[in-house]
């Protein structure tokens, strides 16, 4: 029989990974060197703001490190990338 702790914090990284949302978003950035929220939103297909919520998560949960900078755009815009 095993016994894990209900504060460690590998089950609680597998917890949030679990959901398949936030492994396509884990995936979609270890395909790029770097991504915001828009680009992994028109990428996966799915709402900016859904992904920015998963992206959040992904961060506080320490899976995902961000910072800020100027998007490549045509019309540069400051970003938080991925």
């Amino acid at each position: 029989m095993i016994f894990i702790e209900h504060d460690n914090p590998d089950i609680e990284r597998l917890h949030i990974d679990a959901q398949s949302i936030r492994l396509w978003i884990l995936n979609a950035l270890t395909r790029k060197d770097k991504m915001y929220a828009s680009n992994i939103a028109r990428e996966l297909d799915i709402e900016r703001k859904i992904i920015a919520f998963h992206l959040n998560t992904l961060e506080k949960a320490g899976l995902v490190k961000s910072e800020f900078g100027l998007s490549d755009d045509y019309r540069p815009a400051a970003v938080k990338y991925y």
